[in-house]
């Protein structure tokens, strides 16, 4: 079969096909796959592009094989691309943010170099650790984003830059990230580009809620679904494709922004948080360099092993600080209770992320955490631990 080439400087350049690709970034080669429409041609119109991340301990043949159904739901309207997480030291592939930003970066950009993409059209879809990625490359990048559409995912971040359409979905079943978790990020979305938490209107899917009333170019849906049991319910939804893609073309046009969304932003997030834990950590020897931390809330009497995600998460993200191996440090961090109920006991967890950790979920024998039971009598009072804990790696 001829391949069809085009002229770029008078030089005869092979017509871009759909495959595996590769790149440096970070010093590290990096996979990707590109999946083109039918009869693709580079001197037709700019087309939209949609990153794809797969979940922990999965690769970009997920999506290319059907797993996911997306490409069935794009059809030949947008440039797919599936990107490839790194195997962590127990070689589960799990994304991690101190090499994955950049990565997105440089596929753009090589992107960008071969084939004609509309800059304008930039979106980005996931599935569990996945989902985290598209949290925090749309909170990152929205400044070149457009949309994102995380599944059963957790938020990370809590300081965003421009302004990005959210479509968020979850089963109220899941079991390994129970839906409290997810329900943090729903409500950092809303604040964050200018909604009312109380007020929406029917969204894409029966299952989801517009908070934007469909009135802004940047709305935030939100899809809390009953499919599924337990970890089954963890699943890639059988509507998360049509209603992703549907969310995407859907938008109105509107070109990349530092700005945040009109009356929305980061200032608008005083009101995320119910009240503060004060907390006192000690840091073993040897724990690494910290690099950030959470405050989640679990059933009464959890210990190590944990075999699913926790109930709640009450502070997605805050900074350690400079800490010494050894060292006791104290904390007062603000934070949101989700789906519990008071007065009520509950075991406080507080993780602790290090480099070459786990990011966006705690990963055995990297990262830290430990727990202690609280007794909740009101909500709104500061929750206040007298004792030292000391922090533990995770294991399973």
């Amino acid at each position: 079969q001829r391949q069809m080439c085009i002229r770029d400087s008078g030089k005869l350049v092979p017509e871009p096909s759909t495959g595996l690709r590769t790149l440096q970034s970070s010093a590290i080669e990096r996979e990707y796959y590109v999946q083109l429409p039918d009869n693709y041609d580079r001197t037709g119109p700019a087309l939209p592009v949609v990153f794809a991340y797969h979940g922990t301990s999965g690769t970009w043949e997920l999506f290319a094989n059907g797993y996911y159904d997306l490409a069935d739901a794009v059809g030949n309207e947008a440039i797919l691309v599936y990107m490839q997480a790194l195997p962590d030291p127990n070689v589960d592939y799990q994304w991690n943010f101190d090499v994955d930003l950049q990565y997105f970066e440089d596929v753009l950009l090589a992107l960008e170099r071969e084939l004609r993409i509309d800059t304008d059209r930039i979106f980005v879809t996931g599935h569990s650790s996945g989902a985290g990625m598209a949290h925090e490359l749309g909170c990152v990048y929205g400044d070149i984003i457009r949309g994102i559409a995380p599944h059963a995912g957790i938020l990370k971040s809590l300081s965003c830059t421009g302004s990005v359409a959210v479509l968020q979905t979850h089963s109220i079943d899941d079991t390994l990230v129970p839906w409290g978790s997810g329900e943090s990020g729903h409500e950092f979305w809303v604040a964050y580009n200018g909604f009312e938490y109380e007020l929406s209107s029917p969204g894409i899917h029966p299952s989801c809620v517009d908070h934007s009333l469909g009135g802004s170019p940047y709305p935030v849906q939100w899809c809390l679904h009953d499919e599924g049991e337990g970890i089954e319910a963890h699943a890639w939804p059988s509507f998360a494709s049509e209603a992703t893609w549907a969310f995407f073309s859907g938008l109105d046009r509107a070109g990349p922004t530092t700005d945040a969304p009109i009356g929305g932003g980061n200032g608008n997030l005083g009101n995320l948080f119910d009240t503060t834990l004060t907390v006192t950590l000690r840091y073993p020897p040897g724990i690494g360099e910290v690099t950030a931390g959470a405050v989640s809330i679990y059933p009464a009497g959890t210990q190590q092993p944990v075999g699913g995600g926790p109930q709640s998460i009450l502070t997605p993200v805050f900074d350690p600080g400079v800490v010494t191996p050894g060292s006791e440090v104290t904390y007062e961090l603000p934070i949101k209770y989700v789906t519990e109920s008071f007065p009520g006991t509950y075991a406080f967890s507080v993780v602790i992320y290090v480099a070459d950790g786990g990011n966006p979920i705690p990963l055995p024998g990297k990262d830290h955490i430990v727990f202690y039971d609280v007794n909740v009598i009101d909500p709104s009072l500061p929750v206040i631990i007298d004792d030292v804990l000391t922090m533990e790696e995770v294991f399973y």
